[in-house]
C-alpha cells in the first residue's frame, strides 16, 4: 500500500523511492509477466480535485521505469490508482477496463477490479476509496471463464484479499 503520510512534494508522488533496487531484484528473477496489485501511484489521494495532469504524470514516470523491464505488465488498481472520475478515466484508458483473463502457459490469471469505481461525474469521498466486494458482473465473468475448459492453474488478480477482513463476507 502507499506511505501513510502523503508525500510533500511532487517528486516524491512521482516515484517509490526505492525504485532502483526493486528493478533490480525484478530484472534478476527474470520473470515472463509481471502483474501489478495496484496503489503503485500516489494518486492525489488527499487531495479534494485531481489534477488529469498530476495523475499522468505519475503514470508516466512509473511506466518509463518498468517499461525498461521487458516484458507484458498487467495492473489492476487499488484505491490510490482509481478514486474519483479522473483517474478511473486514466487508469482505464491506459490499461483497459476489467475484469479480463490472461492466459499464459495453460494458467489463466483473472483480472478483477475490487476498489471503488465512481459512475459518471460521481465524486469520491476519501472514506469510500477503500477495497469493495467483486460484484455480479465480476463474478458472472469468472464463472464464465472457469466453465470454458480447465486450466493447468487459475489465479485471481485484485488489490486486496478481500476474504482476510474479518467481517466482510465473500462471494
Amino acid at each position: 500500500d502507499a506511505p501513510a503520510k502523503p508525500p510533500a512534494t511532487e517528486e516524491e508522488k512521482t516515484l517509490y523511492a526505492r525504485m532502483d533496487e526493486l528493478l533490480a531484484e525484478v530484472r534478476a528473477a527474470k520473470p515472463d509477466l509481471i502483474f501489478l496489485t495496484g496503489d503503485l501511484i500516489w494518486g492525489d489521494v488527499e487531495d479534494s480535485l485531481t489534477s488529469r495532469e498530476s495523475i499522468v504524470a505519475q503514470w508516466d514516470a512509473l511506466d518509463a521505469r518498468l517499461n525498461t523491464l521487458g516484458v507484458p505488465i498487467y495492473r489492476v488498481p487499488g484505491n490510490h490508482d482509481l478514486h474519483d472520475p479522473v483517474t478511473r478515466d486514466v487508469f482505464f484508458e491506459r490499461y483497459g477496463t476489467l475484469p479480463r483473463v490472461v492466459t499464459f502457459r495453460g494458467s489463466r490469471f483473472f483480472l478483477f477490479n475490487t476498489v471503488f469505481t465512481p459512475e459518471g461525474d460521481q465524486a469520491t469521498p476519501i472514506k469510500l476509496t477503500k477495497t469493495v466486494r467483486l460484484d455480479s458482473a465480476q463474478v458472472g465473468f469468472l464463472r464464465d471463464e472457469l466453465a470454458k475448459a480447465p486450466a493447468e492453474h487459475d489465479f485471481l488478480v485484485m488489490h486486496s484479499v478481500l476474504w482476510f477482513y474479518e467481517h466482510d463476507p465473500w462471494w
